[in-house]
């Protein structure tokens, strides 16, 4: 069996978007034990990755956008399937119009090359741009098989297409961690985003239209929580982008905010996803902006608390009957930092709701393991 993959990072500085690679590779390893080869399309770069999964053969064969007459068919064509997840994110221009359409460009090309495609669990929606949306429902129809990770995202695909997608949930609730031992303090981990601190990407001062002041908001939580004995401030990256000019690291800022704030506790580098969730692992009560540093706290059994900034928060978090959320979008400054203060003090009754919640996720994953091994059965003629 030879398989494509579509929108994984294999080496980059969001751990999040290389949980779902690492995630979905260890999927693949226990359904597909032997003679698998795994050709990863989006980038030449195979970082570590083949180190932890040495049953399966990797190799790289970047699609490039310009060719697709001649070698992206020839290539997909040796293909049995190919898989995409484009970080998540792929079926929503929240960031990025341009992103999305060659990303969708690139799918096209699977579709063009008669090489079934299998959209992975993901956000569907919402879209700005109606020509980017049509172009997203064309190649939602044409997939062989179409997972969602949440109601919303489910909903929106029946809507936009008429066909009814596989709803699973994330694949990074199955990344793999090494938890620590505990200390005598209660430990707080903050996720603090780059993205969100500086107001989204370059051109845009409040891209995600947020109502909540978010450096006022960490600021003040910070000062909030050093204030109390009983609280360790541990300051935790997700997206590890290291240059002071980056938009969307996680590094500057929290470096900013350690240099200010000398009680906090960090700032840690990963090497890896499973370094990072094994770190949040280790925590007592986590608050995140970055989803998949939340999913990571959420998944090792730490109360969390996700400050939500788009939809897909609500979306995944909706479909597990978890409701302790922040929204970044709908509440002011004060009540944001009041709920969240409220959350840090009832984390027991937190948890006891996340061990119910993982029992649908842990249900959800084994139910896309299996469909999946199913959609895996024959080679491609």
């Amino acid at each position: 069996m030879k398989i494509g993959l579509l929108g994984f990072c294999f080496q980059d500085e969001n751990k999040g978007c290389e949980a779902l690679t690492y995630s979905f590779l260890g999927i693949l390893e226990n359904i597909y034990p032997c003679g698998l080869e795994v050709v990863n399309l989006s980038s030449n770069n195979l970082g570590i990755v083949p180190k932890y999964f040495p049953s399966i053969k990797f190799s790289s064969e970047r699609l490039r956008i310009k060719d697709i007459k001649l070698n992206n068919i020839k290539l997909l064509k040796k293909l049995d399937y190919v898989f995409d997840i484009t970080y998540g994110d792929g079926f929503s221009d929240i960031y990025n119009t341009k992103f999305v359409f060659l990303t969708t460009l690139q799918k096209m090309f699977v579709i063009i090359s008669d090489c079934p495609l299998i959209l992975l669990p993901q956000t569907y929606g919402p879209f700005k741009n109606k020509w980017l949306e049509c172009f997203a429902a064309f190649v939602i129809k044409r997939s062989k098989r179409v997972y969602s990770r949440d109601y919303l995202s489910t909903e929106y695909v029946k809507k936009l297409t008429s066909r009814t997608a596989i709803e699973a949930t994330d694949l990074a609730f199955a990344l793999p961690y090494t938890k620590g031992k505990s200390g005598y303090k209660t430990k707080i981990g903050l996720n603090v985003s780059g993205l969100l601190w500086n107001g989204g990407f370059p051109g845009n001062s409040n891209q995600f239209e947020l109502s909540v002041d978010y450096p006022v908001y960490i600021k003040t939580l910070i000062e909030t929580l050093i204030s109390c004995v009983e609280y360790e401030v541990h300051i935790i990256p997700h997206v590890l982008e290291l240059y002071e000019e980056s938009h969307d690291g996680d590094i500057a800022v929290c470096q900013q905010l350690k240099r200010e704030y000398s009680e906090l506790i960090g700032v840690p580098i990963f090497n890896t996803p499973i370094e990072a969730k094994s770190y949040i692992s280790n925590m007592d009560v986590f608050i995140g902006a970055r989803m998949h540093s939340t999913i990571a706290a959420f998944s090792s059994g730490v109360a969390t608390i996700p400050f939500s900034y788009s939809r897909k928060f609500a979306g995944l978090y909706g479909s597990l009957d978890y409701k302790y959320i922040i929204n970044g979008c709908s509440l002011t400054t004060e009540e944001a930092l009041v709920l969240t203060l409220n959350y840090i003090d009832s984390k027991g009754e937190l948890s006891n709701c996340i061990e119910r919640s993982m029992n649908k996720v842990i249900s959800r994953l084994g139910d896309f393991k299996v469909d999946l091994k199913k959609c895996m059965v024959t080679k491609r003629k």
